[in-house]
This record gives structure tokens, C-alpha cells and sequence, in this order.
């Protein structure tokens, strides 16, 4: 009688092993199936925001055409932060210019098939900009020699901030020759002894934003184009709501002229301040009005006031010029406040 128990207790013990084991092995399975889940979905979100509110069947030629060029893996910054690798492909004739694919590396969410890691989807012609920037850091290494900078359509101008917009790409690109590494038909046919990685990026990129009548920007490589070194602040004040469905822009250019300097111009402030009421991001107050967003630089060097007025006219921003005096610039001392001397363009509406 004893021994039946016994056996019978070791018996139910094994039973009970034996479900907890398989509740286990159930648990893991749904587990892994929810995080395979959730990294699909976030796989698909990555993608979607650079279709900007676009299905991807409205892109027929995204993913299509020659494969023109392949990287080896980069670092990234954004929107991936890790390593990844860049493709582009030509698209076809009445089909769409195009686009870049990021490919992330197989293990950058771990424990995770390949077929489900990152791959981010960009049509061409919803990028506004590609930057190409110099490494500023004495010490960088040469395979982050360049910092790449594409900026999407949707993320330029000047908003509020609350607006949630595509995520700037940003990756590093190597400064050295050619080699085995490039893919693609503009990357393979390279000529190593003279072509380089930067070379080759600019050839590829310049051809795929001509037909949006742009080009890649290498501010490193033209002086005149060195951008300006200033302080700037944003902030956000109470505006009217303007017209809805449009955006409006005004800035204003105050030359700063110092009494104790003979009137000298010692300095440029440009103040700009804008709402984009067609997203309706704005904050309404009690009393109607908009929160709009201040964008101020100031102490800006006086020998780029023509490249300011000639910027703002070139892109048909309206500006009015004003002047603001002070006993004493170096400690702080105004005199007076902003007095509207000029105007420039009318103030524009952007559709």
C-alpha cells in the first residue's frame, strides 16, 4: 500500500513536470510571437512615416529598376541607431524616380529572425535635401569622415514644434577609394584608382534629385556656403490664427549699431516667427489667439547682411529691416528697441 502511493505521488509529480514544461514552453512561444508581432509593426511604422501619410502602392516604382548602389554596413544615428546599409534603385520610366532602401543588420534586435529586422523604405522624391558634412572632430576616424544628412519633405520650414514629422536620416559615409565593398552598378564599375566612396555617393544622389531640379549640398567644399554661426532660441507666443490651410513666414533683420561706436553696425538679429495652421497643431488660448513659434538669431557677423537679404528674396520669405541702437553692446546696454527702417518682399502664403 505504501509503495503504490509512492509511485503514485512520483507519478502525479512527473504529470505536474510535464505541464508545467509544456504551460512554459506555450509561454515562450507566445512571448516570441508577440515580440515578433510588435517588431514587425514597428518595422512598418519606420517606413510609413517617409510616406508621409501616403499608401505605398502610390509609390509603383519605390522598390524597382537597376539596383544603382549598395554600401557595406554604416553607422547610423537616425532613425536606426546602430548599423545599417543603404541601396538605391533607379526606378523605371512612368513608374516613379525611385528610392532608398536602409537595411538594418540581421542582428539588430536580437534573438530575432532576419527576415524580420529593419528595412526603411524612401521615396525619392519625398526628400527636400541631402547634406553632406565634414567631421569636425580632430581625431574621427576615417570611415566617419562625412556626416549624411537627408532631410524628408515633410520635415523643413519652420513650425511649431508639437508637429510630429519623419525622422531626419543621419548616418556617417567613409572618406577612402573605391573597393569590392560598393555594390550596385554605379558602385562596381567604380574606377579604384581615382573614384572614392564620397565621389561615387555624390554621383549616384546628384543623378536621382536632378529631375527634382536639386542636388546634393557639400558645404565643406564651398566656402561662401559655410553656414552661420550665431545664438539661437525658440519660443512660442500667442499669434491670430491666420488664414487656415496656409502658412505664414515673417522675419525681421535688425542691424544693431553701437552709440559709443559712432553708430557702428556691430551686429544681425533675425527674428522669425511662424504658424502652420493646416496641421492644427497650434495651442489655442482663451482668447482665440494661436501659439506660433519664435525662432531668434542673434549676434549674427555683420558682413553676411547681403547673404541674408539675398537668401530671404531668393526664397521669397518677407522681411522687414529694422535698427536698434545701444549705449553699450558689449555690456548689454540698449538704447532702443527695433525700428522698422525697410521692408522687403510682401509677406508670402504657402500652399
Amino acid at each position: 500500500m505504501a509503495r503504490r502511493k509512492a509511485l503514485q505521488s512520483i507519478s502525479n509529480n512527473t504529470a505536474t513536470r510535464k505541464r508545467r514544461r509544456t504551460l512554459s514552453k506555450r509561454d515562450n512561444a507566445a512571448q516570441k510571437a508577440q515580440k515578433t508581432s510588435d517588431n514587425v509593426r514597428k518595422r512598418r511604422e519606420l517606413s510609413d512615416q517617409y510616406y508621409q501619410g501616403r499608401s505605398v502602392l502610390e509609390f509603383p516604382g519605390l522598390g524597382i529598376g537597376w539596383y544603382l548602389l549598395g554600401t557595406p554596413y554604416l553607422p547610423f544615428q537616425s532613425p536606426l541607431s546602430g548599423q545599417a546599409r543603404i541601396e538605391v534603385m533607379s526606378g523605371m520610366k512612368n513608374k516613379g524616380p525611385g528610392g532608398i532602401r536602409i537595411c538594418a543588420s540581421d542582428d539588430y534586435w536580437p534573438n530575432e529572425d532576419p527576415i524580420t529586422q529593419p528595412i526603411i523604405m524612401v521615396p525619392i522624391q519625398h526628400i527636400e535635401q541631402i547634406i553632406v558634412l565634414k567631421n569636425s572632430a580632430k581625431s574621427a576616424p576615417k570611415y566617419k569622415a562625412y556626416q549624411i544628412v537627408i532631410v524628408p519633405t515633410a520635415s523643413t520650414g519652420s513650425t511649431p514644434l508639437l508637429r510630429k514629422s519623419p525622422k531626419i536620416i543621419c548616418f556617417n559615409w567613409p572618406d577612402k577609394k573605391t573597393d569590392s565593398h560598393l555594390r550596385g552598378t554605379c558602385g562596381e564599375n567604380a574606377d579604384s584608382r581615382k573614384d572614392t566612396y564620397l565621389s561615387v555617393f555624390l554621383e549616384v544622389f546628384n543623378e536621382k534629385l536632378l529631375a527634382l531640379k536639386k542636388s546634393v549640398v557639400c558645404p565643406h567644399q564651398e566656402d561662401e556656403n559655410q553656414p552661420l554661426k550665431c545664438n539661437t532660441t525658440a519660443i512660442f507666443a500667442n499669434q491670430r490664427e491666420s488664414e487656415v490651410g496656409s502658412t505664414k513666414v515673417e522675419a525681421t533683420i535688425v542691424l544693431v549699431k553701437d552709440i559709443a561706436q559712432d553708430k557702428k553696425l556691430v551686429s544681425i538679429d533675425i527674428h522669425i516667427r511662424t504658424t502652420e495652421s493646416q496641421y492644427q497643431m497650434g495651442i489655442e488660448s482663451r482668447d482665440g489667439d494661436t501659439e506660433s513659434m519664435l525662432l531668434t538669431f542673434t549676434k549674427i557677423p555683420t558682413e553676411s547682411l547681403v547673404r541674408v537679404k539675398e537668401y530671404m528674396s531668393n526664397h521669397s520669405i518677407g522681411f522687414e529691416i529694422c535698427e536698434q541702437l545701444y549705449y553699450n553692446f558689449a555690456k548689454n546696454q540698449p538704447a532702443t528697441g527695433p525700428c522698422p527702417i525697410q521692408h522687403g518682399s510682401s509677406l508670402p502664403q504657402f500652399r
